[in-house]
């Protein structure tokens, strides 16, 4: 090979490589994942802090086990609900640290499949701008339709799949017969005929996710995603450390409150709006504010855990609509 012919061989190897759209959604997917847990945010697992179980190894294992079941979530002809438990029983055998991603496997496979189905559509404005007001109207509307559409078969898969995982901050609904902590729940759906969104709307004031599902992901798309997005060009720790902070501040975080109650997590709720009033976007939380809940939290035992579900799912609209890893780690 010719001088010539290396130098032309070197610069089509620099160039992007021609990824079909479905492989771009699989990989953005677990991207987003990983990037969540790269970035410290306060109370949560990162590569500086873990929780006495999962630590951040823990959670790159799991990432990197969702291939297949990523790769199944976005063909319109498979069960959702059991591709979702697919993913959960995937991450549950490729590490030791017990539930890590549970949230975000019922959070982020639904966002795939409509992605998927959209196609590479990028925003329309550029990161640093604010999104349009409806920009994401189509994206919403499909994941309404598609959450609508699943039936008990995928209630019976979730159900199944938060049993496999054990979640520590589940909260036991006495009152309710479609408790999810309770076992026997299950024949109680399957007698009911109920689907997952009617299931999801029975703990709707209960649970993130589960408002998540009924809403069209109004949290990820309206609060995480805009903050995340206006950020993005000041760095990506930055821009994911905000998103954080202005979704714990939207609302209290439901891990939380099922391992604490609700009153701390409506401490957890206050102190994240305070550390917003202070600042803006052109002058981010100063470091030891972030410290300081960081270390408060830990203190108390308390994790806002569904918030790092609702950013992960954040970050990866955000990536399958046109963020691009940045140089730098700021």
């Amino acid at each position: 090979m010719n001088a010539q012919a290396t130098v032309g061989t070197r610069a089509s190897a620099r160039a992007p490589p021609a990824v079909p759209w479905s492989q771009t959604v699989i990989q953005r997917t677990q991207l987003a994942l990983i990037l969540e847990v790269s970035t410290p945010k306060p109370g949560n697992v990162s590569p500086l802090s873990d929780d006495g179980r999962s630590a951040f190894p823990h959670f790159v294992a799991s990432a990197l086990s969702l291939g297949p079941s990523l790769q199944r979530a976005i063909d319109p002809r498979q069960p959702l609900g059991d591709v979702m438990f697919q993913g959960v029983r995937d991450s549950l055998h490729a590490q030791g640290g017990g539930n890590v991603h549970l949230g975000s496997i019922l959070l982020c496979y639904p966002i795939a499949r409509v992605a998927a189905t959209l196609g590479p559509t990028l925003a329309s404005s550029e990161p640093g701008v604010p999104l349009p007001v409806g920009e994401l109207r189509g994206m919403r509307t499909l994941l309404r339709q598609l959450i609508g559409s699943l039936t008990l078969q995928d209630t019976l898969a979730v159900f199944d799949a938060i049993q496999a995982s054990s979640p520590g901050g589940l909260r036991p609904l006495p009152q309710s017969r479609f408790d999810a902590a309770d076992p026997d729940t299950r024949g109680r759906l399957e007698e009911a005929d109920l689907s997952l969104q009617q299931w999801m709307a029975t703990g709707l004031h209960l649970n993130a996710i589960a408002a998540e599902y009924c809403s069209g992901f109004e949290l990820t798309l309206t609060v995480g995603l805009p903050a995340l997005w206006r950020l993005w060009p000041l760095g990506l720790r930055l821009a994911t450390t905000r998103c954080y902070l202005e979704l714990l501040a939207a609302r209290a975080d439901s891990l939380v409150a099922g391992k604490g109650g609700e009153a701390a997590a409506a401490t957890v709720q206050r102190k994240a709006a305070e550390l917003l009033e202070g600042s803006s976007l052109a002058d981010p939380v100063p470091a030891e504010a972030l410290d300081g809940l960081d270390r408060w939290l830990r203190q108390e035992h308390l994790n806002p855990g569904t918030t790092a579900d609702l950013t992960a799912a954040a970050l990866q609209v955000g990536l399958l609509r046109g963020l691009t890893m940045p140089r730098g780690w700021h």
